[in-house]
């Protein structure tokens, strides 16, 4: 198998901006028909892509399709439980019914809608790969966060950083992990 590495947008305009910046292969392309032979990859990376497509299930296939046996695939994205939506920094946006959702992220003057935010629980993202060898990493990457006080939202920070004075980091990232960014590791045995 050749070593290269290759980004893939199907934005072009991402693209042609992204091209400035990196000596990597850039394909234009959507990710739910990668256009790539079978096994081409020893490794995937796919970071905060799946919480913006709206057919995850066959994203995952497809990511595993051009997967290498005996590679590894690194998947992160947006949870739906997270208490401030990670896109728009809203608290609870991903939780309620899109229609209402919509009416938020306008009335927050934060964009027109919440349309193309697909984002699962950390339950439904390891249930698109249960038939493959996984680690989550949910919990490892929630207590970085908390022990470095790596937070974006100023009130999750303020939260964390009293809590931190009554329990132990460990006790909060077991707590936090359902309501962070999910991590996992796909492996193609």
């Amino acid at each position: 198998m050749p070593r290269f590495l290759v980004g893939l947008d199907r934005n072009e305009r991402y693209m042609r901006q992204a091209q400035k910046d990196t000596s990597l292969e850039l394909v234009l392309g959507d990710a739910t028909s990668i256009p790539f032979r079978d096994e081409s990859f020893g490794f995937v990376l796919c970071n905060d892509v799946l919480e913006h497509v709206r057919d995850q299930v066959k994203l995952m296939q497809e990511l595993l399709r051009v997967l290498a046996r005996n590679g590894a695939a690194y998947v992160q994205c947006a949870n739906k439980h997270q208490i401030i939506e990670p896109h728009f920094l809203l608290p609870f946006l991903s939780w309620i019914p899109r229609p209402l959702a919509n009416i938020y992220v306008k009335i927050a003057r934060k964009g027109k809608n919440y349309e193309g935010y697909f984002p699962k629980t950390r339950n439904s993202v390891l249930a698109l790969v249960n038939n493959y060898r996984t680690v989550d990493l949910t919990y490892e990457r929630t207590l970085m966060k908390i022990k470095g006080l790596n937070i974006q939202s100023n009130v999750l920070l303020g939260i964390v950083s009293v809590a931190r004075k009554i329990f132990s980091d460990q006790f909060i990232a077991t707590l936090a992990q359902n309501f962070s960014i999910v991590s996992i590791l796909v492996f193609k045995d």
